[in-house]
């Protein structure tokens, strides 16, 4: 078992039998960063990190390439 934002790259996916997309809502999200990271983390993961990954999960068809998708 594999799991990460990053876990479904496509230089990854093939090596796997069963791939797993499990979206987290933006409000979850929130949350769980706020608590792992503190306001400031949260700053900088809304300004930086969160945009990137959501071009990631478009750009590399995450959601169609799983076989599963839970949430």
């Amino acid at each position: 078992i594999l799991e990460g934002a990053y876990a479904l790259h496509p230089t990854l996916r093939d090596f796997y039998h069963l791939k797993v997309f499990y979206p987290v809502g933006p409000e979850e999200q929130r949350r769980r960063i706020l608590l792992r990271n503190g306001p400031e983390g949260l700053s900088a993961f809304q300004a930086k990190w969160i945009p990137m990954e959501n071009q990631y999960i478009q750009a590399c068809h995450l959601r169609s390439c799983a076989d599963l998708i839970l949430g």
